[in-house]
């Protein structure tokens, strides 16, 4: 039983790593009020109880002391495991830049944006605390040139700003 245990236990593990290199992953890292275990945690205290199981009961200790051995074993590899998994999903970040944060935001133009209807230029500006350039668009009669302040007033198609000059930078109040 120990070994099965072991080699059961020791199997999941390792499909596990594996699949966490070619990106599949079981996603569940415990809900709710009681963070149930997650596969890689149960698969832990499995390999644990067996190989604690048969390295115990290879010192010939007894039937109830190789059992209560391979159950504490198998608690520590399991909370150890949880707790580690716990640790390392607090560095996990989505760095995923999301545009529509960027209204009301104070851009540069970068490339110059053509007058309303004439194409696409591009502006840099702060997003998620860092630099981040986006096409941008201008509702504007003439062209805005590269350097000009101006301010994201709308994202249009998820992916390009519509932009309009900054009236702060022009000296004109809002």
């Amino acid at each position: 039983m120990y070994l099965a245990c072991a080699v059961f236990g020791g199997l999941l593990l390792l499909l596990q790593l594996v699949g966490g290199f070619v990106g599949a992953d079981d996603g569940h890292h415990g809900h709710g009020v009681l963070q149930l275990p997650s596969l890689r945690v149960l698969a832990a205290a499995l390999a644990g109880f067996g190989l604690a199981g048969m390295g115990v009961r290879a010192t010939g200790a007894s039937p109830g002391l190789v059992a209560m051995s391979a159950v504490t074993v198998a608690l520590i590899a399991g909370v150890a495991v949880a707790a580690l998994t716990r640790l390392l999903l607090r560095f996990e970040r989505d760095g995923t830049v999301r545009l529509s944060g960027a209204v009301g935001r104070p851009a540069t133009v970068y490339v110059p944006i053509p007058p309303a209807g004439a194409g696409v230029g591009k502006v840099q500006l702060a997003l998620q605390g860092r630099v981040v350039e986006a096409a941008a668009v201008s509702g504007e009669p003439a062209a805005l040139a590269t350097g000009a302040p101006v301010v994201v007033v709308d994202v249009t198609d998820g992916a390009t700003l519509v932009v309009v000059p900054d009236p702060s930078a022009s000296g004109v109040l809002p």
